[in-house]
């Protein structure tokens, strides 16, 4: 029996895709905050907008942490700060999930 190459070609595309299908399921779509990714896609345009998005975050985010440490040290209202900088953790986690689950998706 002789398999034309057009068979194969078929069979290596259909194996790809399905390997990519198998892979964008194991990504999360959802976050601990409860948002959906794919409505967090939506919203921004597309998963590379997304991303964008996601990783200036990230950025503003290391900023922020760093001003707050050096805020916390001066010893002024030093517990709302520690419960702002909780909540920022907080905030932080859920964009990292953001992150991780956007780039699964690439």
């Amino acid at each position: 029996m002789r398999i034309s190459s057009g068979c194969i070609v078929v069979t290596i595309l259909l194996t790809l895709s399905a390997s990519a299908i198998a892979q964008n399921s194991a990504c999360i779509r959802q976050l601990s905050t409860g948002e959906n990714i794919d409505d967090i896609i939506a919203k921004e345009g597309g998963l590379q907008p997304a991303l964008n998005m996601a990783l200036r975050q990230r950025e503003s985010n290391l900023r922020w942490f760093a001003d707050m440490r050096e805020s916390m040290d001066q010893g002024i209202a030093e517990e709302q700060l520690r419960q702002l900088y909780a909540q920022g953790e907080m905030a932080n986690r859920a964009n990292e999930q953001l992150i991780e689950a956007l780039q699964c998706r690439q």
